[in-house]
């Protein structure tokens, strides 16, 4: 069965933002190899920055006593 499209994107990466609503009402086609959302959102950029966060709130949990505070 063959399919038409009006744009075809391939890889479904955060740095997709070539859809705008310039292409309302047509018929895209998102062409992904490997995970949805790419690298970035789900092993590179983003998890990381969810990891240094929850490692910078139990550093600063860990060092409350040296400014007094009861933790």
């Amino acid at each position: 069965m063959t399919q038409h499209f009006d744009l075809a994107i391939i890889g479904s990466g955060s740095g997709n933002s070539l859809v705008t609503p310039d292409f309302d009402g047509k018929r895209v086609a998102v062409i992904e190899g490997g995970t949805f959302g790419g690298t970035c959102l789900n092993v590179g950029c983003i998890p990381t920055k969810m990891f240094v966060y929850a490692a910078e709130v139990a550093t600063a949990v860990r060092e409350a006593a040296r400014y007094g505070v009861d933790a």
